[in-house]
């Protein structure tokens, strides 16, 4: 079954498919061998930038899942894990339970759509099948957008494949962890920057004496010894004679 006889069953474009619908268009693929979960946001007020990524997939004879999140001004950090065969078992019994092929079907309808001005975010999840066993394309990529599945109240679903691959970022199967520079801010924030670029000028004194400082509150620095606070005729550290003091 393509989108195409999707569209045509489900009715017009304007037509949102509810997770029944969905649950029911039953379309045969292969097992499932690779999950992916993004997320991003942006907060358009103080020009924030963040993101979240979890990628599990077979590298050789190996499951491995990355996570690499970056939040704003601060390092991108990429962390590599070994991830047991059990997890992707999980999540197919979850893919077969649910009709996950289908969910891509689901529609984010803008009149439910909850408008934020100064913060914006979006999610998704992406399932690859190996369809090359039935005849079909080696690879099929069903990709689900968080929003509509909310639209249809299946955040349950949503949320149990994230948590299973979040909870599977264990310290004891990292196998490498590595930061790189965020291209959003390398600098910083522009508040931190401004501040951080802002020079302050040291107080200078009144006037100069010779080799003597006279000070603001009428004290001076002595210029044979450095010795400061000085209010006498002669420096109270090393008797050098003081400002105006003729010998």
């Amino acid at each position: 079954m393509n989108n195409n006889n999707v569209m045509m069953e489900t009715g017009q474009p304007e037509h949102y498919p509810t997770l029944k619908e969905v649950r029911s268009l039953r379309e045969t693929h292969g097992p499932l061998i690779a999950v992916n979960w993004v997320y991003h946001a942006s907060g358009m007020m103080m020009g924030d930038v963040s993101s979240d990524e979890l990628d599990l997939r077979r590298i050789g004879e190996k499951l491995q899942l990355t996570h690499r999140k970056m939040d704003s001004y601060c390092p991108i950090v990429t962390s590599i894990y070994e991830a047991e065969e059990s997890l992707l078992e999980q999540l197919q019994a979850i893919s077969d339970r649910e009709n996950l092929p289908a969910w891509e079907y689901l529609k984010v309808n803008p009149d439910k759509r909850l408008m934020v001005l100064d913060f914006s975010s979006s999610s998704s999840i992406r399932l690859v099948y190996d369809d090359s066993d039935i005849g079909s394309i080696p690879c099929f990529q069903s990709n689900i957008d968080e929003e509509a599945v909310s639209q249809q109240d299946g955040d349950e679903v949503y949320d149990e494949i994230v948590s299973l691959l979040r909870e599977a970022c264990r310290e004891e199967n990292l196998k490498e962890r590595r930061e790189e520079t965020n291209p959003y801010a390398p600098d910083g924030p522009p508040w931190a920057k401004e501040e951080h670029d802002e020079t302050i000028e040291p107080e200078q004194p009144v006037k100069k004496v010779g080799e003597h400082v006279i000070e603001k509150d009428g004290s001076w620095t002595c210029g044979h010894c450095g010795a400061k606070g000085n209010t006498g005729r002669f420096c109270c550290e090393c008797g050098y004679p003081g400002p105006g003091t003729k010998i």
